[in-house]
């Protein structure tokens, strides 16, 4: 089976950004294991603020980009099992961005040295969202994106590509490009 304009690159990006995920979570526990054992003054203020602004950013870009260029194909398979699982993928983007909204506050009070929250809601919170992320990346990666490659047969690699590059561009960049 030969696929046209297939869009590797774009396959490779989102794999960078779950390996991302991963390593941004891994970061997280080791955060919420000082604020267990109260040493919430050891946590770096920045390696924590650059984590929430990947959460709040990169991740919700990643969602976005796998919404409109990876799940149609799946849904457009006409497989139930495909568009079933594709349907909890979309399902899953919603719980994500539903928990982090519950976990980042906290997280962000900790920044300012603000630990207003009980402790053991945090680690809660961070184990649902932990999960989640987990199942949802090994969902992803051993089904979803296999499938998604083998179900279009012609991809628009370049429009794929601009649309996610001008998606996160500022506004008063988005200028310059060709």
């Amino acid at each position: 089976m030969t696929h046209k304009n297939l869009p590797m690159g774009m396959f490779d990006f989102l794999d960078q950004t779950h390996q991302e995920i991963q390593k941004k979570l891994s970061q997280l526990q080791s955060i919420i294991e000082l604020v267990t054992i109260g040493q919430e003054k050891q946590i770096d203020p920045t390696e924590l603020s650059d984590i929430c602004v990947f959460f709040d950013t990169s991740v919700r870009q990643h969602h976005i980009d796998e919404e409109r260029h990876v799940f149609p194909a799946l849904i457009a398979s006409h497989d139930d099992k495909l568009i079933a699982m594709t349907q909890q993928l979309y399902q899953d983007h919603g719980w994500l961005e539903s928990n982090w909204m519950e976990l980042a506050p906290m997280l962000k009070g900790l920044i300012h040295q603000n630990a207003w929250f009980i402790h053991e809601e945090l680690q809660h919170c961070f184990d649902v969202f932990s999960t989640l992320n987990m199942e949802h990346l090994k969902l992803e990666e051993s089904i979803a994106y296999p499938s998604a490659k083998e179900c279009v047969w012609s991809w628009d690699s370049p429009g794929i590509g601009r649309e996610m590059h001008l998606r996160r561009t500022p506004k008063n960049k988005a200028s310059v490009l060709p």
